[in-house]
């Protein structure tokens, strides 16, 4: 608190709020001289019992020497609950329209321009869908943005893995907006920096003046971060981006596991042709490898909160291979099918019907 008045402040009452209901109120006295500061203790609040973006606020109420500016007697501020840290592996590709998906959060601190989800009709990778962040239309310069993964349980005995992909454009060739991924393993007391990238370095694209598009595989690339030392079991992982009025930035296919993530690389050569039918389904779906080579393969069935619902080891033969997918126990939704073969990983997203 600050006394931005030309008389002493001796009195005043402090309210708070978490989520809009009051807390505890807090009446003050001492005496605070013009342009003097001091720090006020609060009453303890009990924490939401749900995850995700929560809001903190108070007003400040019967001062004996009121000034002119009440504007400035309220603030609040954005903060995260992480209430439940689920397995892994955490697998993302924004086809639900819900956002941000279940168990993720985004933090807009100032209410202006920020993440989204988006969809296009051109193919580019294995969905035309993908989460955005709004550089373009951003004028405040340096302005944070937030994108929190779901808690997780990264415990295990080898260094987690994240794997996304990215496309971005500068608007002008000295633009340097910045993407980060920080983690913590204390709920956020401290913040760890696990990734940064930036202006021309993160460039997939020429630079482009007008709002750029990620509609072409060439407009992507694949990212891939050890997060070395996390494996753990309550971990926090968020993408902050720092703004310089550049161009749109996209991420899709965000995958997180302890081990061996089943995320997917976009690989457009493959040696493997995959296709999934009948889709959507509400039964038995067939899921049809090609491969180039006789190799062993893992099919994994995720669920949109990062769940693994179906895995099986099969061996492939030169040729053509069949596997039938029991889908009809399955509730309703998007599920990623994920393929492990050859060194690669592929994903068809299917949907199952009622």
């Amino acid at each position: 608190m600050k006394n931005n008045g030309i008389v002493p402040i001796t009195a005043m009452t402090i309210t708070p709020y978490s989520d809009n209901v009051a807390g505890s109120i807090t009446a003050w006295t001492g005496n605070l001289a013009p342009g003097a500061s001091t720090t006020i203790a609060l009453s303890a609040m009990q924490s939401p019992a749900t995850s995700g973006a929560h809001v903190f606020s108070y007003d400040i109420t019967a001062m004996n020497n009121p000034d002119f500016n009440v504007n400035n007697n309220t603030t609040k501020i954005s903060y995260v609950v992480a209430s439940n840290y689920q397995g892994t592996p955490v697998a993302e590709g924004f086809v639900q329209t819900t956002y941000p998906p279940a168990g993720w959060t985004t933090v807009n601190a100032d209410g202006g321009p920020t993440w989204t989800r988006v969809g296009y009709t051109g193919a580019y990778g294995f969905s035309s869908d993908a989460t955005r962040y709004d550089f373009y239309s951003n004028t405040v310069i340096g302005d944070k943005d937030e994108l929190y993964l779901p808690p997780v349980d990264l415990s295990g005995p080898d260094a987690p893995e994240m794997t996304f992909d990215l496309a971005y454009a500068q608007r002008t060739s000295t633009d340097n907006d910045m993407l980060e991924i920080f983690v913590s393993d204390d709920c956020g007391n401290q913040w760890h920096n696990v990734y940064s990238s930036s202006g021309v370095a993160m460039a997939t694209a020429d630079p482009d003046a007008s709002a750029f598009a990620a509609g072409s595989a060439s407009n992507w690339k694949g990212e891939k971060v050890i997060l070395t030392g996390y494996n753990k079991a309550n971990v926090l992982v968020k993408f902050v981006t720092t703004n310089d009025n550049g161009n749109y930035l996209f991420l899709d296919n965000i995958n997180l596991a302890q081990k061996n993530a089943v995320g997917v690389k976009k690989t457009y050569a493959a040696p493997l042709n995959v296709v999934l039918f009948p889709n959507p389904s509400n039964g038995t779906t067939t899921l049809k490898i090609t491969s180039d080579r006789v190799s062993d393969a893992k099919v994994s069935v995720v669920n949109m909160l990062g769940q693994v619902v179906y895995t099986k080891q099969v061996s492939l033969n030169e040729g053509s291979n069949n596997i039938q997918i029991d889908a009809k126990e399955y509730p309703a939704g998007v599920y990623n099918v994920m393929i492990d073969a050859n060194k690669i990983t592929q994903v068809k997203k299917l949907t199952v019907t009622k």
